[in-house]
């Protein structure tokens, strides 16, 4: 990270004296565990919503004695099942507290290659680290209004990139592979980060954005490796330790966007800026055409610029820790968004009428 960036990650007293209510899906380990801890340290009122709760538990205790931070309350959530999404939507309204900041973290790689679905009927990686969130969002949408401004972070990945995905095809057993899932899964996340911003952000004060922690040293990547290679196992735990960046690298994104009040529900000017950059976009894309009748081969170039394109005003942290981020276009494609959005809300219907 630029040293400019790390400055932006300097917040002001005032900023620290300010409430702020925030609610973590997932941080008894990895990176929710380590923002949980930043956050408490800032005197957020945090609540963890997870699947161990004894875990949890156990970790808000200690949070508690480690920060003199006593705002610290635990929810069970378990994404798998419907009804534990909306028993944990309802036990945080049940609290009476406002509700800044949802941070949709929690999520599952599972390296076992065996196909399995929720008990709402959807492959479970698509299912836990997408759809789960997409819902328990919905359910506090008007507690997250009521405190505006606020803002929704969802946790997203490089892996989106994986080649061949399709959000709107159900992943089966036939078609199932498990890095596939779980790249799907995180593709949906930022095109349900856009199409939020494009329905929610200036009729509920609510906006949404998407983090990416860059290619970190957590558990998921020193559990891939040890999977596939298990006689190396120290070797490869100091080699992942030693070349990647850090947990505690990965979470500036997220505790930028959490200490930046500036990002957080709709702001007129944050929309004039974008439309600016959207703007100098197609300006360059403009060049770009003029420049290719000058170039001899035309393929090469037109397959340059067809599958990423930079995503200048999300907080995206890259692959190895760089302050510029980029987005395959699928994952920007509004209209693949759209039906991404029905196809979700076709799922959460159908399935709480049995609640």
């Amino acid at each position: 990270m630029s040293s400019d960036t790390d400055k932006l990650l300097t917040r002001s007293k005032q900023d620290q004296q300010e409430e702020n209510y925030i609610l973590i899906t997932g941080c008894t380990h990895g990176l929710g565990k380590i923002i949980a801890y930043k956050l408490a340290k800032r005197n957020f009122t945090i609540t963890m919503a997870c699947r161990n709760k004894q875990e949890a538990e156990n970790y808000a205790v200690e949070l508690k004695e480690k920060t003199g931070n006593n705002k610290i309350h635990v929810i069970h959530l378990d994404l798998n099942s419907l009804s534990s999404i909306k028993q944990c939507a309802e036990e945080y309204k049940a609290l009476n507290l406002p509700l800044n900041i949802l941070l949709n973290n929690a999520g599952i790689m599972d390296f076992t290659s065996k196909f399995d679905v929720t008990d709402y009927g959807v492959e479970k990686h698509f299912g836990i680290n997408y759809v789960g969130h997409f819902l328990l969002t919905h359910l506090l949408l008007e507690k997250l209004s009521q405190s505006s401004p606020s803002i929704v972070i969802n946790t997203a990945s490089i892996d989106h990139f994986w080649p061949g995905l399709n959000v709107l095809e159900d992943m089966t057993e036939d078609n199932y592979g498990y890095i596939r899932a779980y790249s799907q899964s995180k593709l949906a996340m930022l095109l349900f980060t856009d199409e939020f911003n494009r329905r929610y952000a200036k009729s509920y004060g609510v906006r949404a954005c998407a983090t990416h922690p860059g290619v970190s040293s957590t558990n998921i990547f020193r559990d891939f490796f040890l999977l596939h290679i298990p006689y190396m196992q120290q070797c490869i735990k100091r080699l992942v330790d030693c070349c990647l960046p850090t947990a505690k690298t990965g979470i500036k994104p997220t505790i930028f966007i959490a200490t930046h009040k500036e990002i957080w529900g709709f702001n007129p000017e944050n929309e004039k800026n974008e439309e600016k950059i959207e703007k100098q976009k197609k300006n360059k894309k403009t060049e770009q055409l003029k420049h290719k009748e000058k170039i001899d081969d035309e393929e090469e170039l037109k397959n340059e610029d067809e599958d990423v394109d930079q995503d200048p005003h999300t907080v995206y942290l890259g692959p190895f820790g760089n302050s510029v981020a980029w987005r395959s276009k699928k994952s920007r494609d509004p209209a693949i968004a759209k039906l991404l959005w029905k196809k979700t809300m076709k799922i959460y219907e159908l399935n709480i009428k049995k609640l």
